[in-house]
C-alpha cells in the first residue's frame, strides 16, 4: 500500500471514492450522497486540482496495487494561519485497522510541517467512537466544542486539535 497525493486527472477516481465513503458511512460527513452524486464534472476536476497541487489544500489517497482503499483531505484555515482542517477521512470497511487511517493522518501531517504551520484540526461524529478513539490515540485532544452535522443535525461533531 502506498500514500500519495492525488493527481490533477484524477477526478473520476476521486468521486467514485467519495460516493463509496458517503455510502458507507453517511454520518460521518458534511455533504450527502444525492448531493454529492449529481455534482457536475467540472466540480470534481476542480477538487482533484486542489488536492493536487498548491499550499493551500491537500488530497492524499492511500492505494494498494492500483486500487484505491482510503482518502483524507485538508485545507488551510483563513482566521488561523498556523492551523489546518482535516477532511473526508475515510477508509474501505476492509482496510480498517490495518494502519491505512494512520498512515493517511500521518501524511497531513507531515504536509502541514513542511508547510510550517503547527494545529491540525478536525471534526468527528460524537457516535464516532473508533474514530475518536484513533484521533485520540494519534495525539488530538477533544476541545469540547461541539456543533450539529450538517448533513444530519440531529448528531453534533466534536472539534479535536493536535499541536504540530
Amino acid at each position: 500500500m502506498i500514500i500519495r497525493r492525488i493527481l490533477n486527472s484524477e477526478a473520476a477516481q476521486l468521486r467514485e471514492l467519495r460516493l463509496r465513503a458517503l455510502k458507507d458511512a453517511p454520518d460521518a460527513f458534511e455533504d450527502v450522497y444525492e448531493v454529492e452524486l449529481s455534482q457536475s464534472d467540472e466540480l470534481w476536476h476542480a477538487r482533484a486540482e486542489r488536492g493536487a497541487a498548491g499550499d493551500l489544500s491537500v488530497t492524499f489517497i492511500a492505494e494498494d496495487e492500483g486500487v484505491w482503499c482510503g482518502m483524507v483531505g485538508s485545507f488551510s484555515l483563513p482566521d488561523s494561519p498556523e492551523a489546518v482542517q482535516i477532511v473526508s477521512m475515510w477508509v474501505e470497511p476492509e482496510r480498517r485497522r490495518q494502519g491505512v487511517a494512520k498512515s493517511l493522518l500521518h501524511a497531513v501531517s507531515s504536509w502541514a510541517q513542511s508547510r510550517g504551520l503547527k494545529l491540525l484540526q478536525l471534526w468527528v461524529t460524537h457516535t464516532n467512537i473508533p474514530a475518536r478513539t484513533l484521533y485520540a490515540a494519534e495525539g488530538f485532544i477533544e476541545t469540547g466544542e461541539l456543533r450539529p452535522l450538517k448533513s444530519n443535525p440531529s448528531l453534533f461533531e466534536v472539534l479535536m486539535t493536535k499541536d504540530l
